[in-house]
């Protein structure tokens, strides 16, 4: 009874650790929008992971993923969880290849939006964030 309990117990993580994989190769990253979406919808439902995914190499150069995860607990300590968001006016950056993505936040605990920009560069045909500013 014993073997079987741990048998399931480490079968049972493997599940778990096989969906979180499964959800970070599902990541959308085909425009700036997409981007967007995916990574406030990811830090909605608290997966800081997948959030941190969304970061490109200059990103996670910037910022550990612990230190990222830490700031976004801070943040639903502090305003609450994200309720909605809508991604709104993309604007060009310095090259063709980047794009600022405006973002309008609404935690619950906090009146009215908060509004994030999100600096988002293509390359090899995903587009990745490179800096996220805002956010009060």
């Amino acid at each position: 009874a014993i073997v079987a309990v741990l048998a399931l117990t480490v079968l049972g993580g493997g599940v778990v650790f096989g969906a979180q994989a499964l959800s970070l190769l599902m990541l959308d990253e085909s425009s700036p929008q997409a981007t967007a979406t995916g990574y406030f919808d990811a830090l909605k439902n608290h997966d800081y992971r997948k959030a941190y995914s969304y970061f490109s190499a200059k990103a996670v150069a910037d910022t550990t993923f612990d230190a990222f995860s830490a700031s976004q607990t801070d943040a639903v300590h502090q305003t609450g969880d994200i309720t909605t968001f809508t991604v709104g006016k993309a604007t060009p950056g310095d090259s063709a290849d980047q794009i600022q993505i405006q973002v309008a936040v609404k935690r619950a605990n906090f009146a009215g939006a908060i509004p994030y920009t999100l600096d988002v560069t293509s390359s090899a045909g995903k587009w990745q964030i490179d800096e996220v500013s805002g956010g009060g």
